[in-house]
C-alpha cells in the first residue's frame, strides 16, 4: 500500500478537530423539527445527539493515520534535525555548535547537502556549516552556526507539524465531556 498524501491526511486531521472543538465550543443543535436539505433530499436527523460520536470517531481516526504517517511512517522535522544533531555538541558560545568527533572533507559535504533539508530559512539568515580554520599548532575543526531565529523557526516547525495531533487531543476530551453532558450543554 502506497502511503497516502500527507498534505491531505494533515489538513483532514486539522478540519476534524476544528469542526469537533467548535461543535461543541458553540453548542451547536440540529433543528430536527424542518430537518435539513443535502442535495434536493430531505433530510431529517432523528438522533442529532449522536453526531458527535461521528466527530469523535472521525478524530481519532484522524490522529492515528497522521500519527503512522507522520511520525512512524516518515521522519518528522524534529528527528530529522536530532538525527543531523548527532554530528555536533554546544560549543560554549551561543548559537555555535563543533563537531563532536573530528571530520573528513569527505563527511562534511553531505552534512552541508542536508542543512537546508533539516534547519528552516528566513530571509537574510539560516544556518551554516563551515570549517574553521586552526591557528598554528591547533586544530581545525567543523563548525556549525543556528542562529536564535532559525532555532526559533524550526520550534514553531514542530509545532505546526504535530498540530493535527495536539488540536486533537484537545478537542477529544472536550467533546468526551460535552457528549456526557458535563459542559457546554446548550440547554
Amino acid at each position: 500500500m502506497n502511503p497516502p498524501d500527507l498534505d491531505k491526511l494533515r489538513r483532514f486531521s486539522l478540519t476534524t478537530a476544528l469542526i469537533l472543538i467548535t461543535y461543541v465550543a458553540a453548542g451547536v443543535d440540529v433543528d430536527t423539527i424542518h430537518g435539513a436539505s443535502v442535495l434536493g433530499l430531505p433530510l431529517i436527523v432523528r438522533r442529532p445527539n449522536l453526531i458527535i460520536i461521528g466527530l469523535i470517531i472521525a478524530s481519532v481516526y484522524g490522529i492515528a493515520r497522521y500519527w503512522y504517517y507522520a511520525f512512524l511512517h516518515k521522519r518528522s522535522p524534529r528527528k530529522r534535525r536530532k538525527r543531523f544533531m548527532k554530528h555536533f555538541k554546544p560549543s560554549g558560545e551561543p548559537d555555535l555548535y563543533r563537531a563532536a568527533v573530528p571530520m573528513t572533507i569527505d563527511e562534511i559535504a553531505p552534512l552541508k547537502k542536508e542543512l537546508p533539508d533539516v534547519f528552516p530559512e528566513l530571509p537574510r539568515v539560516a544556518a551554516a556549516l563551515a570549517v574553521r580554520e586552526a591557528p598554528k599548532g591547533g586544530q581545525s575543526g567543523v563548525i556549525l552556526f543556528i542562529p536564535r531565529r532559525i532555532r526559533q523557526a524550526a520550534w514553531f516547525e514542530d509545532v505546526d507539524y504535530s498540530a493535527p495531533i495536539w488540536l486533537n487531543l484537545v478537542a477529544l476530551p472536550l467533546a468526551i465531556l460535552s457528549a456526557t453532558g458535563f459542559f457546554f450543554h446548550a440547554h
